[in-house]
C-alpha cells in the first residue's frame, strides 16, 4: 500500500526517511523533556520543509503513474492511443489520393491506396469510413471487369451502412450495384436496384444522387431499345440537375436524348444535342464526355455517308478514350470504325477493328459490348447504332 501512495522504489526510500526523522526528533524531545505545546509547534517548523519538499519528491516521481503499474507504462499507453486516434485521418488522406490517381488512370496504386486505407479505418473502428472505401474498392473493380471481387465490396460496404443506418453511403453502393447489373446486361436486377437506390437519395433531399440514379435508369431502358421510358427518365433527370446547375449532368442527359433522336430518324435535333454537350463537356475539360459526344456524331456522320468525316470523329474519341484509359468507350470507337472499313470493302481491316474491340469488352467483361462485337464479326448485315452503347458514370 505504502508503494502504492509513494509511486515506485525512490519515493518510497524518500518517506521512510521522513518518517524516521520525525519520530527521533520526537524521542529526543521526550527525553529531555519540555512543554508539548511548545513541542508541538517546533516539530511543525522543523518537519514541515521535509514534508513538503517529500511531497515535490512524490509528485515527480510518480505523476500519471497508474496504481501498482510501472512508470513507463503511460508512455506506452500513450503512443498506442496516438496510433489509433490519427488512423482515420490517414485513411480519409489515402482515400483521397486514391481518387487522384483513378483520375490519372493509374489504378494498381490507387487500388494500393485504397486497400491501405481500408486497414487504417478499421484499425480505427471507423465502419463508415471502411465502408466508403469498400465503396470505390468496388467501383475500381467494376470498371476493370473484376464483377466478384466488386460485388462482394459492394454487399460488405451495404452492409456496414444498413447498420449505421447511413441512408446516402448505401444510396451511393446500391447505385454502383445497378451499375454493375446493367454492365452484366440484368435489366430487371438493375432497375430494381436504382429504384430503391432513388427512393434512399429521394428521402435525403439529394437531387443530384436522385438525377444520377434516373440517368442511370436512362441509360438502362436506352440499351433495351425502351425509348419512350428512357426519355420520361432523361427529361426529369435534366430537370433536377439544371435545380443543381450541373453542367457535366446536363450534358449526359443531352447526349442520351440526342441517342435517341438519332435512332429514331431526327438527324438535326441530335446533332445540336450533340454538339452542345460537346462544348459543356470542353469547357469543363472531361475527355470522356466529350469522346462520348464524338462518337455520336460520328455515328450521325457515318448514316449520312460521310465516311471521312465520320472517322476523324471516331479517331478523335478513340484518342480521348485511350489517354482516360477507358476501354468501353475506346472498343464502341473501335467498332464504329470497323464498320467505315467493312463499308468501304476493306472487309480484312474491319474485321481487324473488330477483333481489337472484342477484347477490349471482354477485358472489362462488358457483355453487351462483346455482344455488338461478335456480331458486327459475324454478320455484314448488322448495323450499329448509338441505341447499342453503354456508358458507365462515375458515381458523382
Amino acid at each position: 500500500m505504502l508503494q502504492h501512495l509513494t509511486g515506485g522504489g525512490q519515493g518510497m526510500l524518500l518517506a521512510i526517511a521522513i518518517v524516521v526523522l520525525f519520530a527521533a526528533f520526537i524521542c529526543y524531545r521526550v527525553y529531555v523533556g519540555g512543554d508539548l505545546l511548545d513541542l508541538a509547534r517546533k516539530a511543525l517548523v522543523v518537519v514541515a520543509p521535509a514534508i513538503v519538499f517529500g511531497a515535490g519528491g512524490w509528485l515527480v516521481f510518480s505523476y500519471d503513474a497508474p496504481v501498482g503499474a510501472p512508470l513507463a507504462a503511460p508512455v506506452e499507453q500513450t503512443k498506442t492511443t496516438t496510433t489509433t486516434w490519427g488512423e482515420s485521418e490517414r485513411g480519409m488522406r489515402l482515400a483521397s489520393r486514391a481518387e487522384d490517381q483513378v483520375r490519372r488512370g493509374e489504378r494498381d496504386s490507387a487500388r494500393a491506396s485504397l486497400d491501405t486505407a481500408l486497414n487504417a479505418f478499421r484499425r480505427a473502428r471507423n465502419p463508415v469510413g471502411e465502408a466508403r472505401v469498400l465503396g470505390s474498392i468496388g467501383d475500381l473493380e467494376r470498371r476493370t471487369g473484376n464483377h466478384e471481387q466488386a460485388r462482394d465490396s459492394y454487399r460488405i460496404a451495404a452492409d456496414l451502412y444498413r447498420r449505421e443506418n447511413n441512408r446516402p453511403g448505401l444510396a451511393n453502393i446500391l447505385r454502383g450495384m445497378g451499375e454493375l447489373q446493367r454492365q452484366l446486361g440484368l435489366r430487371e436486377d438493375a432497375e430494381k436496384i436504382y429504384t430503391e437506390a432513388r427512393y434512399l437519395y429521394r428521402s435525403t433531399n439529394d437531387r443530384k444522387g436522385e438525377a444520377n440514379v434516373l440517368l442511370s435508369l436512362a441509360e438502362l431502358a436506352r440499351n433495351f431499345g425502351d425509348h419512350d421510358q428512357a426519355r420520361l427518365a432523361y427529361v426529369e433527370a435534366q430537370r433536377l440537375y439544371r435545380l443543381e446547375r450541373d453542367r457535366g449532368g446536363q450534358a449526359g442527359v443531352l447526349i442520351g436524348l440526342a441517342d435517341i433522336d438519332s435512332v429514331t430518324g431526327q438527324g438535326a435535333k441530335a446533332r445540336a444535342a450533340y454538339e452542345e454537350a460537346r462544348e459543356l463537356y470542353r469547357d469543363d475539360k472531361v475527355s470522356v464526355g466529350e469522346a462520348d459526344a464524338l462518337v455520336g456524331l460520328g455515328d450521325l456522320d457515318a448514316q449520312a455517308g460521310e465516311s471521312a468525316a465520320a472517322r476523324g470523329r471516331y479517331e478523335s474519341a478513340r484518342g480521348l478514350y485511350h489517354r482516360s484509359q477507358h476501354a468501353a468507350g475506346e472498343a464502341h470507337a473501335l467498332v464504329g470504325i470497323g464498320h467505315l472499313e467493312r463499308k468501304s470493302g476493306n472487309n480484312a481491316r474491319a474485321a481487324d477493328y473488330f477483333r481489337a474491340a472484342l477484347a477490349l469488352f471482354r477485358t472489362i467483361r462488358d457483355s453487351i459490348g462483346e455482344a455488338i462485337a461478335t456480331e458486327s464479326i459475324r454478320s455484314a448485315a448488322f448495323i450499329l447504332s448509338s441505341r447499342s452503347r453503354q456508358r458507365y458514370f462515375s458515381l458523382r
